[in-house]
């Protein structure tokens, strides 16, 4: 209950996970089927009285977009659909389990609100060998095609969703293996992480003929006669300004139809222009 006796319990808990050095809690039955507003609160003041950097991850799904904000302050990742399976398209045409297909319109609505400590969970991954006991069906191999595995690597990685493999580890093929280990994955979703998230640059003015960076350091904040490219990594206690080094450009990526990602690896794919 949301009572003192309640964040004692939570707070015991939370410090021996701490104690054991946990990093990442998983809790179930919380932002859905309802969504425990107060009971996450509870964690979150736990986790936060312990000192240690926990990673807050909420299930199940659906989280309701009414509540993007409040679990953006309390939680690093939150389910945003209910479970997903290997099927490109639900076989019951039904809400469950996901599918594949049904997971653009959903990543695409939680977008705005991926950012750095907030990750939108597009739920397990379901690809290479889901055995001994999957969670839906018999053991198996994937359903998912080569195409729909690189698609769905595609997506959660354009959502910023995190990427928690749902196969059994100890009977990955080489094909599962490389698509999972391509090392352009996480580098090229980090720059369009950070693409979308920079602190915006200041503008930069010509410098006027015959005058020395030394008067120009005299000059207001905002003034029309900054010296063009003038950055440095500290900041002048003396005049209050703060430069910034350049950063190296990141070349934009072309975008790639659908019917291409057979053949392109799922990191280079830029965006789906559409699906047939």
């Amino acid at each position: 209950k949301d009572n003192a006796a309640g964040q004692t319990w939570y707070d015991s808990l939370l410090s021996q996970y701490a104690g054991w050095g946990v990093d990442l809690l998983k809790v179930d039955c919380i932002s859905s089927h309802p969504y425990k507003a107060d009971e996450i609160r509870m964690i979150r003041k736990a986790i936060d009285k312990t000192g240690r950097s926990i990673v807050l991850s909420l299930s199940p799904g659906p989280t309701s977009l009414d509540n993007a904000a409040e679990v953006g302050q309390l939680a690093q990742m939150w389910r945003i659909s209910d479970d997903i399976w290997d099927y490109w398209a639900n076989p019951n045409n039904g809400p469950y389990p996901r599918s594949l297909s049904s997971q653009f319109v959903t990543a695409a609505a939680w977008a705005q609100y991926a950012k750095p400590g907030n990750w939108p969970d597009a739920d397990m991954l379901p690809i290479g060998e889901l055995r001994p006991v999957p969670g839906d069906g018999a053991p198996r191999t994937t359903r998912l095609t080569p195409t729909e595995q690189q698609t769905m690597l595609t997506l959660w990685a354009m959502a910023r969703s995190p990427l928690i493999l749902g196969a059994n580890l100890t009977l990955l093929d080489d094909a599962t293996l490389k698509l999972l280990t391509n090392p352009d994955l996480d580098r090229r979703s980090a720059r369009r992480l950070t693409r979308r998230h920079h602190r915006p640059r200041p503008v930069q003015h010509r410098r006027e003929p015959g005058r020395t960076r030394q008067q120009l350091r005299g000059l207001q904040p905002g003034s029309r006669h900054l010296p063009r490219q003038r950055r440095l990594d500290r900041q002048d206690p003396q005049q209050g300004h703060v430069h910034r080094k350049p950063r190296p450009r990141t070349p934009r990526l072309r975008p790639l139809a659908a019917e291409k990602i057979a053949a392109t690896s799922p990191t280079r794919v830029h965006r789906v222009s559409h699906l047939t």
